[in-house]
């Protein structure tokens, strides 16, 4: 197309617009005895991607997964449940959540004591 003799071009552009992880509820820091349950709960809005994460310390972690003993669960709704709890499963933990173009990450400690007492009324 010409305009007094300037040459314009059309061109098509197409934008993407992904909103950013936004984390709306979580789980705190939490003691337990060993042998209880615990659940963390990490709610989130767009995200395409959660991982949970196990931090014995600053040095050493691993990608938390389903266990075949049923100690460590993905929820559906992704929350973490420990069930069965060990004195060694006291760490952080963290939720990893992603998507196309941000990320967003909170932590929690669970500190496990010895064995709970149990009380019996005669």
């Amino acid at each position: 197309m010409t305009d007094n003799g300037n040459t314009t071009q059309s061109v098509s552009i197409n934008i993407t617009v992904v909103d950013p992880v936004m984390i709306y509820s979580a789980s705190v820091n939490a003691t337990v005895c060993v042998g209880e349950s615990f659940r963390f709960s990490c709610n989130a809005t767009n995200f395409l991607r959660l991982q949970w994460v196990y931090m014995t310390n600053s040095t050493h972690s691993h990608v938390l997964s389903n266990t075949s003993d049923g100690r460590f669960t993905i929820t559906p709704d992704f929350d973490l449940q420990l069930n069965n709890i060990a004195i060694e499963d006291g760490g952080t933990y963290q939720c990893l959540l992603s998507n196309n173009k941000n990320c967003s990450s909170l932590s929690n400690a669970l500190y496990v004591t010895g064995e709970s007492l149990h009380i019996y009324n005669k």
